[in-house]
């Protein structure tokens, strides 16, 4: 027995995990583990066909990821994760993905659209916007100094990010944060 991950657009509720697994159980495969976006299946041959799961999966909203596109997706996500950790923004985001891009980036920017569901760049954003919730609850910098941190070019830029995307703005955020961490 060969043990086989999938990767699966669009499984990321316990309802989808859930239906994804009764499709493959039905299939008469053996399965192993289910989380979001994977599932581990125990398959008789090495190179079985899933090309009627993935028809199965297509009814229901769902899709097998190929492998290779997972690993450009892993990857594309490892080097944004490691830019926004190291704070990093001093390259733009094609030079950034050249070296883990083996086709051209406008491939790769459609590659991951499709799979995610979010752009690149819109991608790139939410981290960087999340790393600006993190600077605004846990330290004492200003709203400037958060924006600049988190890789926004300027304050205002930052402020209307921030307040488009969580409806709230930045300070209102920091206030409400610290506010509910006294009340805790």
């Amino acid at each position: 027995m060969q043990v086989v991950t999938l990767y699966i657009k669009n499984m990321i509720c316990l309802r989808c995990i859930q239906q994804v697994e009764d499709l493959f159980l039905e299939l008469g495969h053996e399965v192993f583990s289910v989380k979001s976006g994977e599932i581990v299946l125990g398959v008789a041959e090495p190179d079985t066909d899933f090309s009627l799961a993935n028809k199965e999966l297509q009814k229901i909203g769902f899709e097998i990821i190929p492998e290779q596109d997972r690993k450009l997706i892993d990857a594309i996500k490892e080097t944004l994760s490691e830019s926004i950790r190291k704070q990093d923004f001093s390259k733009n985001l094609e030079e950034m993905l050249k070296p883990v891009i083996n086709h051209s980036y406008e491939m790769a920017e459609k590659i991951f659209f499709k799979k995610e569901m979010v752009s690149l760049e819109k991608y790139y954003q939410l981290l960087r916007l999340d790393l600006s919730k993190d600077l605004l609850a846990n330290t004492n910098k200003t709203i400037r100094q958060t924006g600049l941190e988190a890789g926004f070019d300027n304050t205002p830029q930052f402020y209307r990010i921030f307040e488009n995307t969580f409806g709230i703005s930045p300070s209102r955020f920091r206030i409400y944060f610290h506010t509910q961490d006294d009340n805790a």
